[in-house]
């Protein structure tokens, strides 16, 4: 039986399962701090023989039951108690202007290990002048059934074309890689060109992508379109059939991709936040916008490499989902797409039966596992190279695989160095003159695509590019952490090799495995000395090294190594996955969204730089500075960690400051460290209205 209905249902099946899943995501996981105190409302001015009152909330999600509240002035007690409550509770308290001084009183509040205080000025005032805070307000999610199911009719459809009409030779898993990847194609030629005519639309994005499958339909029929899939399958790819390694492949993928975050706000990650909220600016703008009104105050052009916004922006305005219901089907559409092209790219390497296992060893580094799952963007743009690299490798196409290198990189522009060196040192029947030819297609159209964004803002410029950007070295022990997996079984595999070698049975490896350690060696080099966006590189290289080690060795070897692999990562996973990297702590979630009920639309906030993308997504505010560093201003972005680190006041000033939204401890001024603070984060000119234990907000007085 062909495995092309199978895997067509699937699909629709996965997605549709994401898709109402995302309604109970986090449902063991309420987004909230162990603990949190934040001021509701308090007196800043009062006059005498008058009360001056204040509104503070308490959090208490903590084993303890009993915790200490008071209230202080100059060091004096006026008021404590000991609360004893689970949840939130709200405290009123009133201070006689008595027993205050003339002129600026500093007001502190205690709850447990928490603290805020206010300014209250008392002088001649009439009446007391309050500034009134609110609770947070947790948005809700939900979606249209008739426009998602008209949507989702239109990308299975052109999905359908595709698949069983354009690419009908193709085996069951191949045409499933492919169809998906020339999907991506679509949707991005589509958009480019009707944001270029400015007529973005549900409507004219239907249209397009029918009119552009049938189109290519019409080709293939008259011979036109490009051979990227086999004319006459063989017997092997004929049955496609999937064994045992797959299945485990899969199934850690259906846990990853539709379970884990019902435990984790995984999607929560401080980049993801960034280019989900770019896709809600493309889908309100109805098109690329000129500008972030957000970013560095609204000063930012919106000049980040699009393509990514362009494919989700589409199955937004197509199915009507935004929030995390938009990011659960692009999270599987991504992840499906991710693992059959990796599927692909292996079996065009000759590793056909082993992909399965292939995918567990790629899977067995920290970045795989913890991070790449949760970030569709970067899913997406590996995918469509890996498919470049198969369709060049295993069908000779350089038209056909370049063409889909320029879109991998108008979604990430480092594919572009991936691309080369993966070839080099993974295609053993290297082949110059196609190569060059796949290389030059690929840059010609990236760079085609990306000529608007220059034409309207430049060549790219980056704020502190030493520190941020795309090179960030890896440390040693991060990429010592990252391959401990990989780095054991390419040691376990060495020695077995050397004993062989000196028991004479045979020579130290074969050449093209010989190549390949080298490119091991090499790019976990450039990974520690460039770049640490290589060890993606790195990763592939050493599971193929690992699956052309077993081909050539008995089958006894073979099991071994998958049980100790599949114990490995087991263990592997339960040790660091289930809290995977970059996650947004909840401290961090919950204070993000208490920004946003306590500022108004038009208040500056100034951020640590790390958490500007959290601010902009969930508090919807507008900041000093985040760490979109692509036509970034370098002084505001200096300027957030000057006033963080000196309390420099005219920072403030100068770009009218009305929230601080920081961190306890530290500051994080560099892409592999920060600077730890002896002190807590304290403003004593300003008045802190939000303590979690780790999150600060001050507020700047009127």
């Amino acid at each position: 039986m062909s495995k092309k209905p199978v895997l067509f249902l699937a699909l629709v099946v996965f997605c549709l399962a994401a898709v109402f899943i995302s309604n109970y995501w986090h449902f063991l996981n309420n987004q909230e701090p162990q603990k949190a105190l934040f001021l509701n409302y308090f007196d800043n001015k009062v006059g005498e023989s008058q009360e001056a009152c204040f509104s503070a909330s308490l959090l208490n999600n903590s084993s303890a039951s009993s915790l200490p509240f008071s209230v202080q002035y100059s060091g004096k007690a006026l008021f404590s108690e000991s609360l004893n409550f689970k949840g939130l509770v709200e405290k009123e308290y009133c201070i006689d202007s008595a027993v205050l001084s003339e002129g600026d009183n500093l007001i502190v509040i205690s709850f447990a290990d928490l603290g805020l205080f206010y300014h209250l000025e008392k002088g001649l005032f009439a009446e007391p002048s309050k500034t009134v805070l609110e609770k947070p307000v947790m948005d809700g999610t939900g979606f249209d059934f008739l426009r998602l199911f008209l949507g989702l009719l239109v990308v299975l459809f052109t999905f359908f074309i595709i698949f069983f009409l354009i690419l009908k030779e193709s085996s069951g898993t191949s045409g499933f890689a492919l169809s998906l990847g020339l999907l991506v194609v679509l949707f991005i030629a589509s958009f480019f060109v009707l944001d270029f005519f400015q007529a973005v639309s549900a409507a004219s994005l239907a249209a397009a992508l029918l009119a552009e499958s049938i189109f290519l339909y019409f080709l293939r029929l008259k011979g036109l379109f490009p051979k990227i899939a086999q004319t006459k399958a063989s017997h092997n790819e004929q049955t496609d059939s999937f064994n045992f390694y797959d299945f485990v492949a899969i199934i850690l993928l259906v846990f990853i991709f539709l379970f884990s975050h019902l435990i984790l706000p995984t999607h929560f990650q401080y980049f993801n936040m960034f280019y989900e909220r770019s896709t809600q600016l493309v889908v309100a703008n109805s098109g690329i916008p000129l500008s972030d009104p957000l970013s560095y105050l609204g000063s930012r052009p919106f000049a980040f490499i699009p393509g990514y916004f362009m494919v989700e922006a589409s199955l937004s305005l197509l199915t009507g989902l935004q929030g995390q219901a938009l990011f659960a089907i692009m999270l599987v559409f991504a992840g499906l797409l991710f693992a059959f092209s990796l599927f692909y790219c292996l079996e065009a390497f000759g590793l056909k039966n082993l992909r399965g296992l292939g995918f567990l060893f790629f899977a067995s580094s920290v970045f795989v596992l913890r991070f790449l799952p949760f970030f569709p963007r970067h899913m997406l743009s590996f995918s469509i190279m890996l498919l470049a690299i198969g369709v060049l490798v295993k069908r000779k196409n350089s038209l056909f695989s370049g063409l889909l290198l320029g879109i991998a990189a108008f979604i990430q522009a480092p594919v572009l160095l991936f691309y080369p060196f993966i070839l080099v040192f993974a295609w053993r029947n290297f082949r110059l003159k196609q190569f060059l030819k796949s290389f030059a297609i690929g840059i010609g159209l990236f760079a085609l695509l990306f000529l608007p964004i220059i034409l309207k803002f430049g060549l790219p410029s980056f704020a502190v590019p030493d520190e941020w950007g795309y090179l960030i070295k890896s440390p040693i022990e991060g990429l010592l952490l990252d391959k401990a997996v990989l780095l054991f079984f390419v040691a376990a595999f060495l020695i077995i090799e050397l004993f062989l070698v000196l028991a004479k049975k045979q020579k130290f490896l074969d050449k093209s495995l010989q190549w390949l350690l080298f490119g091991i060696v090499l790019s976990v080099f450039v990974e520690f000395l460039v770049s640490f966006r290589f060890n993606i590189v790195s990763s592939l290289l050493i599971a193929l090294f690992a699956l052309h080690w077993l081909g050539f060795h008995k089958a006894s070897f073979r099991k071994l190594a998958v049980l100790s692999l599949l114990l490995a990562v087991v263990v592997f996973y339960l040790l660091f996955s289930l809290i995977p990297g970059g996650v947004v702590s909840n401290n961090v979630l919950f204070a993000a969204k208490h920004l946003k009920s306590i500022s108004s639309s038009s208040d500056n906030v100034l951020s640590d730089p790390y958490y500007g993308h959290i601010v902009e997504y969930l508090g919807q505010r507008k900041v000093l500075a985040d760490l979109w560093v692509e036509y970034a201003d370098s002084g505001m972005l200096d300027g957030s960690w000057d006033f963080l680190k000196t309390g420099n006041g005219r920072i403030l000033e100068k770009y009218s400051i009305r929230f601080v939204f920081s961190q306890k401890d530290r500051v994080f001024d560099k892409a592999t460290s920060f600077t730890e603070l002896e002190e807590p984060l304290e403003f004593p000119s300003l008045n802190k209205v939000y303590d979690d234990s780790l999150i600060f907000i001050h507020q700047v007085p009127s």
